[in-house]
């Protein structure tokens, strides 16, 4: 296994990547009450094991865990097989290549996850854009019974978003859109749940879109409905989507409706950073490149972080 220990990063090439954060959360959505778990206890056990017990199959498809010493901790890859790809897994040597020559090898698409220290909350970046999301990464915590009990992880988003949805008393209009992966990742408690497996259970492995939405004026003869839309909204909070959009409603004190409406994806904790490909020399730096692009996304988004 490859170590890599703190150094410059000169690039020839480099792209822009966004880096999101993450929060492993009990299945229902809430913290874990404990506080943080050890994660680099768990992931040095982890490392333990051999590689091959280290895959499972989700959405039909193989995925590797991978951990990854770079500068004196220890970090998660995901590695998603793939007929072709960028990097190739040698398996046997447990090490990544960033070259299409590796004949013998799987190809694979690789995500990147760096926990931050002292909390259960992770930045991932996504090697390309076919790499697995991070629902697929909590398939893969399930599938391993690296707990007990099941986890969720859930999106981190901005404060002011928690605060406008707690808020608010009704919702007259919900907008969730979830990959093939987010779907499959939604638990039983979500209030997205019944509906979402009603369709997978129908049509397999999709991307699923819903509106939920009580037309008309605001008035008290579907007051029920709209809470029950504040509610489902208020529960996608704790699962991860590609599209998050609610109407919110509040009463002013003469009892007139105000309307906002909220988009989920415009205050999720993320960062566009720059993320080398390669160093001044043509090799690959893709993996620790991106994990310092973690380290400073975590630094530029400490005062959102606190907030939570």
């Amino acid at each position: 296994m490859c170590v890599f220990e703190r150094g410059p990063i000169v690039a020839t090439r480099q792209r822009k990547k966004t880096v999101q954060f993450f929060e492993v959360v009990n299945s229902d959505g809430s913290r874990i009450e404990n506080g943080s778990l050890d994660w680099q206890e768990i992931l040095f056990d982890l490392s333990r094991q051999h590689i091959r017990d280290r895959r499972h199959r989700i959405g039909g498809i193989d995925h590797w865990g991978q951990i990854y010493p770079y500068n004196g901790d220890e970090h998660f890859i995901l590695a998603k097989n793939r007929e072709d790809g960028v990097s190739s897994f040698d398996i046997e040597n447990e090490e990544f290549i960033d070259s299409e020559t590796q004949a013998g090898n799987p190809y694979v698409e690789l995500t990147i996850i760096k926990f931050i220290p002292g909390t259960n909350r992770f930045g991932l970046v996504l090697g390309s854009g076919a790499s697995s999301r991070a629902g697929t990464f909590q398939i893969w915590l399930n599938e391993h019974r690296v707990f007990a009990e099941e986890i969720s992880v859930k999106p981190l988003v901005s404060n002011r978003v928690l605060e406008k949805i707690q808020g608010a008393q009704q919702a007259k209009l919900l907008n969730v859109r979830l990959e093939r992966d987010q779907a499959a990742a939604v638990s039983e408690a979500n209030g997205l749940y019944g509906a979402v497996r009603a369709i997978t259970a129908v049509h397999g492995s999709v991307d699923v879109e819903l509106i939920l939405r009580v037309k008309g004026q605001v008035d008290s003869r579907h007051d029920d409905e709209r809470i029950s839309i504040l509610n489902t909204a208020r529960s996608v909070i704790n699962t991860q989507f590609s599209k998050a959009m609610v109407e919110l409603v509040q009463f002013d004190q003469e009892g007139k409706p105000e309307t906002e409406t909220v988009n989920f994806v415009n205050d999720l904790l993320s960062k566009k950073m720059k993320v080398s490909v390669t160093d001044e020399e043509g090799h690959p730096v893709r993996i620790p490149s991106a994990i310092a692009a973690i380290d400073r996304a975590i630094d530029d988004l400490q005062s959102e972080f606190d907030a939570l």
